[in-house]
C-alpha cells in the first residue's frame, strides 16, 4: 500500500502574526529612509541644536535633509548656506545664499552674507551693491547703512561713506561705534574739530570707551597737546593695557615735554615689544641725549641706523658725530660726519665733515678741499657756515702755503 505524502498543516493565528511582524519591519525600514523627507521639522530642531554648540559640520547635514525634503523653502536654504558659510566654503555658502535670494528676492539674510562673502573674496564692489540693495529693502536699519559705509571707505569713496555713517548715527544717536567710525574718517580728512567734537559726544554717552580715548589723543597730539596726550594715556596704562602705536605717541610727547626718563622707558619696552623700527631707536637716542648718556645715545643712534632703511640714515650719522665730537672722540666723529654726508648728499654735513678734518688731522689739505668743495656744490645752505667757511678757507690757504714752504 502506497505512502500517503505528509501534508503540513499553518496555524491560522501564527500566520497573521508573521505578517504582522512583516509589516512593522516594513514600515520602520521605510520610515528610517523618510525620516527626514516625513518630518523635516525633526531635522530642523537637531540641525538648530549642533548649530548652537558650533558644530556646524553636524548641522549641515540635517539641514541639507530639510533642503532635500522642501527644495524651495528659503529658510531651510539660508540655513544650509550658514554652515557653509561658518566653515569657510565660500563657494557653496554663495552657492545656497543665490538661490534663496532668486526665491526671496528681498531676503535680508542672503544680501547679508553675500555682502560678507564678497567682503572676504575682495570683492567690494560686489559687497557694495548687496548692502546698497539692504538699503533699498529698508533704510531705516542703521546697521546697513554702516556697512555701505565701511565698503564705501574700501572703495575710496569717503564722501559716501560720511552720508552713510551721518544716517545710520541719524537713526541711532547712541551707537558708539558708529560715532568712532565717524571721528575716525574726520581725523583721516584732518578735520581735527568735527573729529573732537564727535569724540566728546561718544565720551558723554561711554566715558570709558578706550576706543573714543585712543582716538582723542591722536586728536591731541596732532594738535600738539602733548599735556593732555600724556593725561590720557597714563590713565589708560593705569589700566593695564596699551597699544604700540599710542605708546609712542606717549613717549614723544615726553620727549617734547623735556620728561626724558619717562620718555626712555616706553621707548626700550617698545624695543622689546615691537618688529625693530629704525624711528623707535632714534627717539631713543633723543632721550638718552637729553639724559646727558652720551655713549647709551650713540648706541641707540647705531641701532637705527643698522634697522635703517629711510632716508633719516645721514641724520642719524650726523648725530653721532656731533655726539662723539663732545666726547672728544675726533676720529670717530670725523668717520661719522662723512657716513652722514654719504648718505644725506646734504652740503650743511659736507661742512661737518671738513671741520671734523680739519679739527684732526694736522695737515689741512683735505679738510681745505672739503671746504672748497662745500662752497661750490649746489643746496641749501646755512650762510653762517658759508661766512664760516669763506674765512676758514683764507687761514687753511695760508696754512697750508707755509707747510709747503717749511
Amino acid at each position: 500500500m502506497a505512502k500517503r505524502g505528509r501534508q503540513t498543516y499553518f496555524n491560522p493565528i501564527a500566520q497573521r502574526s508573521i505578517l504582522i511582524i512583516l509589516a512593522i519591519l516594513f514600515c520602520s525600514v521605510i520610515h528610517g529612509q523618510s525620516d527626514f523627507t516625513s518630518n523635516p521639522d525633526s531635522a530642523l530642531i537637531r540641525g538648530d541644536q549642533f548649530a548652537r554648540n558650533f558644530q556646524y559640520g553636524k548641522a549641515l547635514q540635517q539641514y541639507y535633509e530639510c533642503v532635500r525634503s522642501d527644495n524651495q523653502n528659503v529658510h531651510y536654504i539660508n540655513k544650509l548656506a550658514y554652515c557653509y558659510y561658518q566653515l569657510g566654503n565660500n563657494v557653496d555658502a554663495e552657492i545656497y545664499y543665490k538661490r534663496s535670494l532668486k526665491l526671496d528676492s528681498t531676503n535680508i539674510t542672503a544680501n547679508i552674507y553675500l555682502g560678507s562673502i564678497a567682503e572676504r573674496e575682495s570683492e567690494t564692489s560686489l559687497a557694495s551693491a548687496y548692502y546698497g540693495a539692504l538699503i533699498e529693502i529698508d533704510s531705516t536699519i542703521a546697521h546697513y547703512h554702516k556697512l555701505k559705509a565701511r565698503v564705501d571707505i574700501k572703495l575710496g569713496q569717503p564722501l559716501r561713506a560720511f552720508q552713510h555713517y551721518q544716517k545710520a548715527l541719524e537713526i541711532n544717536p547712541t551707537d558708539i561705534e558708529t560715532i568712532a567710525d565717524l571721528a575716525k574718517l574726520y581725523l583721516q580728512s584732518n578735520d581735527l574739530k568735527s573729529a573732537q567734537f564727535m569724540i566728546d559726544e561718544g565720551l558723554k554717552i561711554n566715558s570709558s570707551n578706550k576706543t573714543l580715548r585712543y582716538l582723542q589723543t591722536n586728536v591731541a597730539f596732532k594738535l600738539d597737546s602733548f599735556e593732555q596726550v600724556i593725561r590720557i594715556m597714563e590713565s589708560i596704562l593705569a589700566e593695564g593695557d596699551t597699544i604700540n602705536h599710542y605708546e609712542k605717541l606717549l613717549a614723544m610727547s615726553y620727549l617734547e615735554k623735556e620728561r626724558y626718563d619717562d620718555a626712555r622707558i616706553h621707548l626700550i619696552r617698545l624695543t622689546r615689544n615691537e618688529k625693530p623700527n629704525e624711528l623707535t631707536y632714534y627717539r631713543l637716542a633723543q632721550a638718552y641725549d637729553g639724559l646727558d648718556s652720551t655713549a647709551q645715545s650713540i648706541r641707540a643712534y647705531e641701532m637705527a641706523i643698522d634697522i635703517g632703511i629711510s632716508n633719516n640714515v645721514g641724520a642719524y650719522y650726523k648725530n653721532i658725530g656731533v655726539l662723539q665730537r663732545e666726547l672728544n672722540q675726533l676720529k670717530s666723529s670725523m668717520i661719522a660726519f662723512k657716513e652722514a654726508y654719504h648718505f644725506s648728499r646734504r652740503p650743511d654735513d659736507l661742512f661737518f665733515w671738513a671741520k671734523s678734518q680739519d679739527e684732526y688731522y694736522a695737515d689741512k689739505r683735505m679738510a681745505l678741499a672739503n671746504y672748497q668743495k662745500y662752497l661750490r656744490i649746489d643746496g641749501e645752505k646755512s650762510q653762517e657756515l658759508v661766512n664760516y667757511t669763506q674765512a676758514r678757507i683764507l687761514q687753511l690757504k695760508e696754512m697750508v702755503h707755509q707747510q709747503i714752504r717749511n
